[in-house]
């Protein structure tokens, strides 16, 4: 594990009259927000906002290294990506089942208790599972 190599927690946002000001846990400034230096303008109450945001970031992971908080990081990413990909095979496959229940031609015109594939819906529903098993595959690691 890797030293901390960044100012004691915890951080307290000061709002003074230049601007607000990140403060560290030994009492001495992190970060100044110097509206007047920068290359573009934010409003104070953004910038405030801003400073505060990143100082109860530091706060919520005290005594974790920033190895970790990355590679979390990476992985979350990761799990969204599967996430996007289950919830765009199962909106797939819900619209699969609609074209099927309004499907007159599997129905046999309303006669058939239940519905015949058609081919056009069973090359879909092959799809529709060939997709899912590369999603089950990637989240498996292979």
């Amino acid at each position: 594990m890797s030293e901390m190599k960044h100012t004691e927690e915890p951080w307290e946002l000061v709002l003074m009259e230049e601007g607000p000001v990140l403060m560290g846990g030994d009492g001495q400034p992190v970060l100044y927000s110097m509206p007047q230096k920068a290359p573009y303008r934010r409003p104070p109450e953004e910038r405030a906002a801003n400073m505060r945001r990143m100082g109860v970031c530091v706060n919520a992971m005290v005594g974790v290294p920033n190895e970790a908080v990355e590679e979390v990081t990476c992985r979350l990413g990761a799990l969204i990506r599967q996430r996007d990909a289950f919830l765009a095979i199962v909106a797939a496959y819900e619209q699969w089942e609609a074209d099927l229940i309004q499907s007159q031609e599997a129905w046999a015109g309303g006669l058939a208790p239940l519905p015949t594939l058609t081919q056009e819906l069973f090359d879909r529903l092959l799809e529709i599972q060939a997709l899912r098993n590369a999603a089950i595959a990637s989240a498996n690691g292979k």
